[in-house]
């Protein structure tokens, strides 16, 4: 009995999961150009400072002996 109601909510679930993401590619498909262009925009943004602060990190990280980091990482 369990085992049923377990798989008939996970059943449950993947349709709703489902039924969310047409509506949700729909939306997606229904924005306009403009939109679009904004968001591509941001997100272009966005990956370039996660890139730079990647780089500051490799950078910082590169510059300080073992036994610091590890100094640091230890309780």
């Amino acid at each position: 009995m369990l085992a049923g109601t377990l798989v008939s909510m996970a059943a449950t679930a993947l349709v709703g999961v489902y039924f969310v993401m047409g509506s949700y590619m729909g939306y997606i498909s229904h924005l306009s150009p403009q939109e679009t262009a904004m968001n591509q925009e941001a997100y272009e943004s966005v990956a370039r400072y996660l890139e730079e602060q990647d780089q500051l990190y490799m950078t910082a990280s590169a510059s300080r002996s073992i036994s610091q980091v590890v100094r640091n990482i230890s309780p």
